[in-house]
């Protein structure tokens, strides 16, 4: 009888030790993955291409950090039926809009691109003037957005 309570008391002891071993296990593995979800919010996007294609002059390159509001390139004079190509790519969802008449608050959309996280597309100028492109995310969850500006060369006349 002695060794029957001295068994039964073991075997409780090793599933005591097992629960709390088990506990100490999954702590740590919520700690780092919460470090982990922390540390990717501001993680960059991978990189756009490095270089220039044939035809397209680089007007900007730049890493836009979205914080809930939106953000901008610097401001470009355009001709009228100028192309210009922007790529963005981003982790979170944004919206992309060919803007003027910048203030620190507002701006005037002339055109926008859908909602997505990766968008190459082609603009054309309608008139000239002082543009510039205003990445809008959606959500309030920061990240880093690549913007990449480039204006298709004119055949020399």
């Amino acid at each position: 009888m002695l060794l029957l309570v001295i068994l039964v008391g073991l075997w409780v002891a090793m599933a005591f030790l097992w629960v709390v071993l088990l506990n100490q296990e999954l702590r740590t593995e919520n700690r780092r993955l919460m470090e982990d979800s922390a540390s990717d919010a501001l993680v960059p996007p991978p990189a756009l291409h490095e270089w220039a294609e044939p035809g397209w002059n680089l007007l900007e390159e730049i890493d836009l950090i979205l914080e809930g509001s939106w953000e901008k390139t610097k401001t470009f004079r355009l001709e009228t039926g100028a192309s210009i190509r922007t790529s963005v790519t981003g982790k979170n969802r944004f919206v992309v809009h060919l803007a003027t008449d910048i203030t620190k608050r507002k701006y005037r959309s002339t055109e926008a691109s859908g909602p997505t996280v990766k968008l190459t597309r082609i603009w054309k100028i309608a008139s000239a003037g002082d543009y510039t492109f205003v990445v809008n995310p959606i959500g309030d969850a920061p990240f880093h957005a690549l913007v990449r500006v480039e204006e298709q060369r004119r055949p020399m006349s």
